[in-house]
């Protein structure tokens, strides 16, 4: 289990910089920015196409990597590996996207670079309830959120005053930094639950998830 010092809780949330800082910089500034020198005219066309598309990709992609990398972690595997893999496809993507100036390679490299966000994000979101002692689950959350406000506000700090170019590899940069980070904390082995829990009625879940649907439809 992982301690509740600042150093331990620090790296563990140290990949929500990245995760966040991305989500602030690249598809809300620095991708439309892009697209006005590469589409010209069809710019908003083709940020609604990619955007759309980013979506979709961000929806499928996640229950996937869950399901495989709770698989092997139930097998007494480790998440790390999922987590670096993503970030190294995830960076590829962000390569591309710095280095191309015609539409189809940007949108491949954006695609791609959704891709390897979304495997990492599937099986970095459970490491906090897996290494954090159920008594420090508050805390560990605090240092969640401070390290996703960290991201946000990083993420429209470079956007607000760099290329779209410098944006993305600035990006990938704090994947691969962050990404190393959370790698060297130790994952141990999964304890199985003494007592699992039964859901007796999935109205409630049924609810949340659908006003949560409709509130980020409505960010969107």
């Amino acid at each position: 289990m992982i301690s509740r010092s600042i150093r331990h809780q620090s790296l563990l949330s140290a990949y929500w910089i990245p995760i966040n800082f991305q989500g602030s910089a690249i598809l809300a500034i620095a991708v439309p920015s892009a697209l006005l020198t590469i589409s010209g005219a069809h710019h908003t066309a083709a940020l609604a196409m990619l955007a759309s598309t980013v979506a979709i990709v961000a929806m499928v992609v996640p229950p996937l990597a869950g399901a495989i990398s709770d698989h092997f972690r139930r097998r007494g595997g480790i998440r790390r590996p999922f987590i670096m893999l993503g970030a190294v496809v995830n960076v590829a993507g962000l390569f591309v996207m710095s280095h191309t100036a015609t539409l189809t390679p940007f949108t491949a490299g954006l695609l791609i670079a959704t891709l390897g966000q979304s495997i990492s994000l599937a099986a970095y979101q459970p490491l906090i309830p897996e290494v954090v002692d159920r008594a420090d689950w508050g805390l560990a959350s605090g240092y969640q959120g401070i390290s996703s406000l960290v991201g946000s506000v990083l993420g429209l700090a470079f956007a607000s005053f760099m290329s779209p170019a410098a944006v993305f590899n600035w990006t990938a940069v704090f994947v691969i930094v962050c990404a190393v980070l959370v790698a060297l904390k130790p994952e141990g082995t999964l304890q199985p639950e003494q007592e699992a829990a039964h859901v007796g009625n999935w109205f409630d879940f049924a609810v949340a998830f659908v006003s949560r649907s409709f509130v980020n439809f409505g960010l969107t």
